[in-house]
């Protein structure tokens, strides 16, 4: 198991959603975690993504309406960019859920620190703790994910006309899907025969032998 796997997927918020619906997997992450997740990404049952970036976003605008309401859509335009980076192409449709949230999270939060533009000539900024988990299911696969750290947001209205909001930081992302079909079945293995499914994941060699875990 990778090191970024380890940290998306042994995060205490994310492993609590998941031990919540799956309770009797956890126990076999607990027992013999690289067994377990070998098993589970060479099947296609598990995908992780831990990304620390840089966000930096920025929107202006000459009026103070309308230069608010595209903020968001400026959010928005950034962490589908950044999902695309991250992702793979078969996985990015399945984070609009959590894209959505985040950039109106964000522009909720901002709004809550300043519910007015500054003065002509003035900036005014403060920080924002993230600490975000949420899931969802989409088309057969649960979706977690946790955004952890503090971002600057900021407005500047230097000139009579001019309207700036933006907000930068470093928080880190976690994201896990689960093929849902699937997990269910080991998880009713799990339940079924706890010491059958332990001798699974302790001889997975490279392939699942998916008979067993059904039996």
């Amino acid at each position: 198991m990778d090191e970024n796997t380890q940290i998306v997927l042994f995060s205490s918020q994310i492993l609590t959603e998941v031990r919540n619906k799956y309770p009797n997997t956890v126990k076999l992450l607990n027992y013999n975690a690289n067994g377990t997740v070998k098993c589970l990404e060479t099947n296609g049952i598990l995908s992780t993504y831990l990304e620390e970036h840089q966000f930096d976003v920025t929107h202006s605008g000459s009026d103070n309406l309308i230069a608010w309401r595209d903020y968001r859509y400026a959010i928005m335009r950034y962490l589908d960019k950044l999902c695309y980076k991250i992702c793979s192409t078969s996985d990015y449709a399945k984070l609009s859920s959590a894209r959505e949230y985040l950039a109106d999270y964000i522009r909720d939060e901002h709004y809550k620190k300043f519910k007015y533009w500054p003065k002509t000539g003035l900036t005014q900024s403060d920080h924002i703790n993230l600490n975000i988990v949420a899931k969802y299911p989409y088309s057969g696969y649960l979706i977690v994910w946790a955004c952890e750290g503090w971002i600057t947001v900021t407005d500047e209205h230097l000139k009579q006309d001019k309207y700036t909001a933006k907000f930068s930081g470093s928080p880190t992302l976690k994201i896990l899907m689960l093929d849902e079909i699937k997990t269910r079945e080991l998880e009713e293995s799990a339940s079924n025969d706890f010491d059958e499914a332990k001798k699974t994941v302790d001889s997975y060699k490279g392939r699942l032998t998916w008979s067993n875990l059904r039996k």
